[in-house]
């Protein structure tokens, strides 16, 4: 049961992640769509030609007709192979630009800084963003190779078939259970990765307080070298183990399949040969049933490796489309405008605590500020001074008591309008880098 929800979620988040494709270019989907079976096709049909050449020559000649099919069908296929490499280089381009600016797109829609401060889901970010640039790259050549090789091995074994029903069914149930363990490897390794992504950023500052200008004179004045290298062999060296463990456990697993891939295409042959010596296949038919079974093997083993790498994408697009869904628990859907004047702001009963914290920042804290005011708040470090700010701004919303502006409570007012009109600037400054000139209006 297990099993087949996994199937069912494989398939699911395969026709998903396919959707991308269409939205990020109809016109290269398209293209590919049509030459991606020809090109999966054009094996069977040219070892099928090559067969009725053989035969034909056998006994005396061969039609014209024939070599013409042949060389057409070879010749179609062997352009198609540029042109699906050129569309897939644009496709990957066009889909890289889509993903990315559907993250951005996404990350403007999050008003508020809550989702932020949840631990999982920073690392499910950092995760999505920091592999943005080159996971739809192995969507659409992993997920496009196993389209094909799908395609190729139902027509070889279709051709299998003609010779043996059951040599065709056999070597199509011996990829079940090879395709689900190496799914089931994939998951792992990709859990392995998810769950490591907290020492990933670790050995990453590590390596960066080291190698660049911020902490450059710290680092020299206090002598921290050996301090971070040691931290990031240790960490690596963990990170490394758990990793090795599934990659080994994968090499084993997919060299015992193989054997039994190799055993069962020995034991076709030997049938064959017994079916020839009783005349009841021609040589003809030997010659293609040995390259159909070649190419099957190939087939299914480029099928099993491509669709296992496009399943550890596929976990990758599951969180890329959860952070596509993901909804903030405070609502930001005011719709009132910002008031030409402001004549008061009020805090009643407010009490603010951070996510993940077991003590309040604010406590019941009441004021009023109004129209022309100059105030200032102090206090210590902690104290809640900045809290107070980001709570104006709604980065947090109060989880009890409200802040009111002109009586009005600010949750009402139209967010993007309301943090136009407010200017603050908090005491860690950061620096975009940009052209000074494009800043300029």
């Amino acid at each position: 049961m297990k099993a087949l929800t996994n199937f069912k979620n494989y398939i699911s988040l395969y026709v998903r992640s396919f959707s991308l494709f269409w939205k990020s270019s109809r016109g290269s989907s398209s293209v590919l769509l049509f030459l991606v079976p020809i090109q999966a096709l054009a094996p069977a049909v040219l070892i099928k030609i090559a067969q009725l050449m053989l035969d034909e020559l056998l006994h005396g000649g061969v039609s014209g007709s024939l070599v013409i099919w042949w060389g057409i069908i070879f010749f179609i296929s062997s352009v198609a192979i540029p042109i699906n490499t050129s569309l897939q280089g644009i496709l990957t381009d066009k889909l890289i630009a889509f993903v990315n600016m559907q993250l951005m797109q996404k990350s403007k829609s999050i008003n508020g800084l809550n989702l932020f401060e949840n631990a999982d889901f920073y690392d499910n970010l950092q995760l999505v963003s920091s592999e943005a640039s080159w996971r739809p790259v192995n969507l659409i050549v992993f997920g496009i190779s196993m389209l094909r090789e799908l395609i190729t091995v139902i027509s070889m074994m279709a051709l299998l078939a003609r010779y043996n029903f059951w040599i065709a069914i056999i070597l199509l149930l011996a990829i079940i259970p090879q395709s689900l363990v190496s799914y089931h490897i994939q998951q792992d390794s990709f859990e392995t990765m998810v769950t490591r992504s907290p020492d990933a950023r670790k050995i990453q500052y590590y390596s960066e307080a080291l190698l660049t200008n911020k902490d450059a004179k710290e680092v020299r004045l206090f002598g921290m070298f050996d301090f971070f290298i040691n931290a990031y062999k240790s960490v690596y060296k963990g990170m490394h183990a758990k990793m090795k463990k599934v990659q080994m456990k994968q090499m084993w697993i997919s060299l015992a399949f193989l054997a039994i891939s190799v055993i069962l295409s020995i034991a076709s042959l030997i049938w064959m040969v017994t079916v020839i010596r009783r005349g009841q296949v021609s040589a003809g038919g030997f010659l293609i049933f040995v390259s159909t079974l070649t190419a099957t093997s190939s087939s299914v083993y480029a099928f099993i490796e491509n669709s296992s790498l496009l399943y550890d994408t596929l976990l990758y697009m599951q969180k890329y489309f959860d952070f596509m869904h993901v909804k903030e628990a405070s609502d930001y859907s005011g719709k009132l405008p910002f008031p030409d004047e402001v004549q008061t702001i009020t805090y009643e009963g407010v009490s603010f605590r951070y996510p993940g914290q077991r003590i309040d920042a604010l406590k019941d804290v009441s004021f009023n500020v109004h129209g022309g005011e100059r105030i200032a708040i102090v206090g210590e470090n902690g104290s809640g001074k900045s809290t107070l700010v980001k709570l104006l701004m709604r980065f947090y919303d109060p989880q009890q008591g409200k802040i009111t502006l002109n009586n009005m409570v600010i949750t009402k007012l139209n967010i993007s309008a309301y943090r136009k009109k407010l200017v603050q600037f908090f005491k860690t400054i950061q620096n975009f880098i940009y052209q000074l000139v494009s800043l300029l209006g």
